[in-house]
């Protein structure tokens, strides 16, 4: 049996695209036969510092390697033929992040789901504490006196700790790392048709979606189809050209009145696009948005109420004045066909 210990670094810290998939190969006695880190055009906006309540990252490549870089349909290939090498044992820290990054870019780029098993490195952790504490992989390499000297959130570099770290595990026990891994059922993991979970896990019953109301098709309404598709499209949805400068939003959150919002479907949808085109995304939580767009709101009242000291307020119609287009104009625009959404791999939850 070989080895297979891989981490992803992401453009954003976890919520944007991958731009690096590293990886080590060893063998059954963790001597290490390869080591490799495939730099990836993420196509997508980097966003590593100043974030609330998350740590900076900084990335081991400069963003102009980063963007020279093959995207990742380019190494789909290569990446599948490793993750689905039924003969690799594969281990990694906190993998069933790493799982959902590599479900949203086959989702991202239409690509086939790549289909695989996994074992946590850091739930085993968290199942042999006392503590039963979750830790960082710097945590990790000090609790088991593994000495870093190589730089960290360089993904193949974290494969090779990882991997030292879970030699260091099956060298301290009495057990064989077969054993190791059939005994602690809740850190295997897989990721099959779109869907990640761990073994164990509790299956959560499905969501029922209700048609639209008969004559409130544009309307956004909880439990709703729109409802459904509306959330979906905001998580998803991509620049049209993601290596246009033109990004004056760029790292920034944007936020619509619920009054223009919710009775206007398809114009947001076109609406959101070109705040994702402009570098922004769309929230629909005004308190966390840094510009909010008013549409006969009431001071102090709804979303408006809620908005940061700090965040500019415009109206609607100035904003899509400044971007040459207007309120009209917009809801002339023939509806954006999204009806790919609603595919259960695009699932995000309860709506």
């Amino acid at each position: 049996m070989k080895y297979f210990s891989f981490d992803i670094e992401c453009s954003d810290g976890g919520k944007g695209a991958i731009c690096s998939f590293g990886y080590v190969v060893a063998d059954d006695n963790f001597k290490v036969l390869e080591k490799r880190d495939i730099v990836i055009n993420p196509e997508f906006r980097f966003f590593l510092t100043g974030r609330k309540k998350r740590p900076d990252i900084q990335l081991s490549y400069t963003i102009e390697e980063f963007k020279k870089a093959p995207s990742f349909p380019e190494v789909y290939d290569t990446i599948k033929g490793m993750l689905e090498n039924k003969e690799w044992q594969i281990i990694g820290y906190a993998l069933g992040n790493d799982a959902d990054f590599i479900r949203k870019d086959c989702v991202r780029y239409n690509l086939p789901c790549i289909n695989y098993s996994y074992f946590d490195v850091q739930k085993l952790i968290r199942n042999t504490s006392e503590d039963k504490e979750t830790i960082s992989l710097e945590k990790a390499c000090d609790r088991f006196g593994i000495p870093i000297d190589m730089e960290l959130h360089k993904s193949d570099n974290d494969a090779f700790v990882t991997l030292q770290i879970f030699r260091k595990i099956v060298e301290s026990g009495n057990s064989s790392s077969e054993e190791i891994i059939t005994s602690n059922e809740n850190c295997n993991g897989t990721l099959n048709n779109y869907i990640n979970r761990y073994s164990g896990d509790r299956t959560v019953k499905k969501n029922i979606i209700k048609p639209n109301p008969k004559g409130k098709d544009n309307c956004i309404i909880n439990g709703t189809v729109n409802k459904m598709l509306f959330i979906r499209f905001i998580k998803y949805v991509y620049p049209y050209n993601p290596r246009s400068l033109n990004k004056p939003l760029k790292g920034k959150k944007v936020c619509v009145s619920e009054n223009y919002e919710r009775t206007h479907f398809k114009e947001m949808i076109h609406i959101i696009q070109l705040i994702c085109d402009l570098g922004g995304r769309y929230t629909t939580s005004s308190s966390e948005s840094d510009l909010f767009l008013t549409y006969n709101d009431v001071e102090g009242k709804g979303r408006l109420g809620n908005v940061k000291e700090d965040a500019i307020v415009v109206s609607l119609e100035s904003f899509l004045l400044f971007n040459g287009t207007s309120i009209e104009s917009v809801e002339h625009k023939n509806p954006k066909d999204i009806v790919y959404l609603e595919n259960d791999k695009y699932s995000t939850g309860r709506y």
